[in-house]
């Protein structure tokens, strides 16, 4: 931090499934975001970010979710995702 800018760098770990010549594939990359940050009207705001990618692999899809577990914790499209409730609660 310097004043009312900032720079920062966080890890990202991307994880895609797609379908390759009718086989489920999967695609997973590392790397990282570079961000500035500016400081305005006591509100921090990204400035600009870039991404550099490490490394990726690519690969015959291995995952298997069974519907019980799918059902309860895997990640939704939309408000019906977790994330809305867990953002939106009220810790007592």
């Amino acid at each position: 931090m310097d004043g009312d800018k900032a720079t920062a760098e966080t890890y990202v770990w991307a994880y895609h499934v797609h379908e390759g010549n009718g086989v489920d594939k999967e695609g997973i990359l590392g790397g990282r975001h570079h961000f500035k940050l500016e400081n305005r009207n006591d509100e921090w705001r990204i400035k600009h970010r870039s991404t550099i990618f490490d490394w990726n692999q690519g690969q015959d899809a291995t995952a298997v979710w069974s519907d019980k577990f799918a059902d309860k914790y895997r990640a939704k499209r939309g408000r019906n995702d977790d994330s809305y409730n867990y953002i939106g609660r009220k810790d007592k």
